[in-house]
């Protein structure tokens, strides 16, 4: 689990890049089955050991957070919205105010976010079964700046 924490936490790092144009990386670094709508508008349907294992792998990664993963970015937790199928990793540019952040940015995140879970095997296996991964970023004041969702069809193209 402690490497795909790191793996997770590359992969925020470079949507960060992108976010805010470069960031410094530090040298240290279930009950029963589960069907929702997701935004694609597909039921997923996860079974009790997906949910379990999911809510598991929450749990660990956020036993060490908040966390600096990056000269001015935190990653302050992990949440495994089980209604909408979507892994959510919260992380809060504490140097940036939400205007600096452009829709351009967001873009640029987007892509690299895909890149990255798209070429991550923990990852991928997570987006086969449905999960929907959300990197949900805000600005130092608390105020939402976006989200970078990446979801099962983005691997496949």
């Amino acid at each position: 689990m402690h490497s795909l924490s790191r793996k997770l936490s590359f992969a925020s790092l470079l949507v960060c890049v992108a976010l805010l144009g470069a960031c410094d990386k530090k040298e240290d670094t279930p009950t029963s089955s589960n069907t929702s709508q997701v935004a694609s508008g597909a039921n997923v349907t996860l079974s009790s050991a997906d949910v379990k294992g999911l809510q598991m792998a929450t749990s660990a990664l956020n036993k060490g957070l908040p966390q600096m993963v990056s000269k001015g970015v935190q990653f302050d937790r992990v949440v495994f919205d089980e209604s909408k199928t979507e892994w959510i990793y919260e992380y809060t540019l504490v140097d940036a105010e939400k205007s600096v952040v452009t829709q351009e940015k967001l873009s640029q995140g987007l892509e690299i976010g895909k890149a990255q879970s798209c070429s991550n095997n923990g990852l991928v296996d997570v987006l086969k079964k449905g999960v929907v991964i959300v990197y949900r970023y805000n600005a130092k004041d608390g105020s939402f700046i976006g989200d970078i969702r990446v979801a099962r069809a983005d691997c496949e193209k």
